[in-house]
This record gives structure tokens, C-alpha cells and sequence, in this order.
């Protein structure tokens, strides 16, 4: 994760060209520091030894397939329970939120079974069994920021393991274009200063190196299927997209900034870019329900 001086520093930055978006900048830099601390509290089990993880990459298995992360019920109370606090606090009209710490199969005795049985990361699922709870689909406190605040809970374990992992796997073993560790899609782009291209998963943050030249979705690597635009308002931001499986990937270009920068604070930043490219019917590769509220 990034250091806490670097962020707020980055956020400094972004509020001076976009005031309006203060809360989520506010409220990410908050989750931050939240997830920072529990993740030091957590004891991430590595289920694998080094040379098994080697095997797993190089033949294109994301390492936690199939595999948990280990979770302390009771820690994810914990963590769960600051969320929704910290999300109230930033945005008082979700104030409903806190009746999720009262569902009685997020109690301790009952998490383990719920979290065997929903997959946490899929938003889309994770929804639908919100709406069975009695959730609605809108408001202030609707299924999707509910959602939102249960990603972000188990996020905090899948953080503290993919720190783990780095100290003891080469990522740029990995190949593919969804995550190395939790299998989920990139949510943004990288080209550093040398031009080369990393992928970055908003779940777990980890970063790993892809082909400039080919759709990390579909695998697609004709490049008159391939392309990208940008808006002359975001200046070394470009939204990179494929005709083949119509996706979308916005990308951050080091060199043209003249910094690297923080990507969960990028993608806040560009939303206006998101809106461009659903304009344009290309659909982004991960679910941005949240920032879209």
C-alpha cells in the first residue's frame, strides 16, 4: 500500500483541479488508513510454498483459486463496523448502513458459513444477496454502497496477504490478464516512465506487468481492434479500449504527468472518462457501481 504522506499529498493535488470530488477523496484516504491498520492486525495464511506458487503462475492459476485467505471473524467484525462508521461520517445520509452490523449472517457464529457460500469479491452477486436480505436498489444506503462496504471489509484481508505474497513471489511470472493473486479483472492502467504497462486490481491493489499490446480481457492482439482516446482535459490520462469484446481500460501514462501516481485516486479523478467511453458503448472491465452513485 502506499505510504499515508504520499497519498494525502496526492490528494492535495487532484482536490486544486476537482473540488467537487472531495468526499470520495476524503473517504478513500480514510479507508486507507483504516485498511492499513487491520491489515497489520491480520495474520495472512500462505497456503503454498514458493516454488508452488512459481508452478501455479507460470501455468496461469491465480493463486487464491480455490483457496481462502483465512479470515478472523471477529477481526472482520471489526473492520466491517469502521467501514460503515467511516462511510456515515462522510456521507450522513447512508446512516442506514449500520443495520447491516445486525444481519444475522454476519454475526460471528454465522460468518464463516456466509463467507464459504458468497463470493464477496462479485459485486453482482454480492448484490443480489443484499436484494434477498431486503435491500433496495437505490438510496443513499442502497444494495450497491451496502455491497460496497462488504468488498471493502474483506478487501482489508486480501491487502495484508498480497503484501505478504510480494515479499515471496515474482508476479512478472504472471501472464495473464486478471489478477495474479485474486483472479479479478484490472481496474486501471500504468505505463511507467520506460513505457511499459502495469495492471492494476482494485480488490487486493496488486500491480503486475502486461503487453501494451493486447486487450487483458479477451486477449485480443490485433491492433486494428485496439485503441484508445483521451479527453484534452486529462492530460496524460488515456481510456484504452478494444473492438472486439468492446472493454475498456483507463490508463495513467507516467511520462506525460511527470509523476507516478496513485490509480485508486486516478480512477476518482477520471470518472468523466468512464462516462465518455459508455458513451461510446465500450463497458468497463470491473464493476464501478459506487463511484457511479
Amino acid at each position: 500500500m502506499e505510504p499515508k504522506e504520499k497519498l494525502n499529498r496526492e490528494i492535495e493535488i487532484y482536490l486544486k483541479e476537482k473540488q467537487e470530488a472531495a468526499p470520495l477523496f476524503r473517504l478513500y484516504a480514510d479507508l486507507f488508513q483504516l485498511q492499513e491498520r487491520y491489515a497489520g492486525q491480520a495474520k495472512p495464511h500462505l497456503s503454498w510454498s514458493r516454488e508452488q506458487a512459481r508452478e501455479l503462475l507460470l501455468q496461469g492459476h491465480y493463486l487464491l483459486k480455490g483457496r481462502s485467505p483465512g479470515i478472523d471473524p471477529v477481526l472482520f467484525r471489526k473492520v466491517l463496523g469502521e467501514i460503515v462508521e467511516t462511510v456515515i461520517r462522510h456521507f450522513p445520509r447512508a446512516e442506514a448502513l449500520r443495520k447491516i452490523m445486525r444481519q444475522p449472517e454476519l454475526a460471528e457464529s454465522e460468518l464463516p458459513r456466509f463467507l464459504s457460500r458468497v463470493d464477496l469479491r462479485d459485486s453482482a452477486a454480492l448484490e443480489g444477496q443484499l436484494r434477498r436480505w431486503g435491500w433496495k436498489d437505490d438510496g443513499a444506503a442502497g444494495s450497491s454502497l451496502a455491497a460496497y462496504v462488504l468488498r471493502e471489509a474483506l478487501a482489508t484481508f486480501y491487502l495484508a496477504l498480497a503484501a505478504a505474497v510480494r515479499e515471496e513471489v515474482n508476479l512478472a511470472l504472471w501472464s495473464e490478464g486478471n489478477c495474479p493473486l485474486c483472479g479479478l479483472d484490472p481496474a486501471m492502467a500504468m505505463l511507467n516512465a520506460e513505457g511499459a504497462r502495469f495492471l492494476r486490481c482494485s480488490f487486493c491493489r496488486t500491480t503486475w506487468p502486461f503487453p501494451r499490446l493486447e486487450c487483458p480481457f479477451c486477449r485480443n492482439k490485433d491492433p486494428q481492434r485496439l485503441g484508445f482516446f483521451y479527453a484534452d482535459e486529462y492530460p496524460g490520462r488515456r481510456v484504452q479500449f478494444c473492438e472486439r469484446c468492446k472493454s475498456y481500460l483507463k490508463t495513467a501514462v507516467v511520462k506525460e504527468i511527470g509523476r507516478e501516481v496513485i490509480l485508486e485516486l486516478e480512477d476518482i479523478y477520471t470518472l468523466e472518462l468512464d462516462h465518455l467511453a459508455r458513451r461510446e458503448g465500450y463497458r468497463p472491465g470491473r464493476d464501478l457501481a459506487l463511484l457511479q452513485e
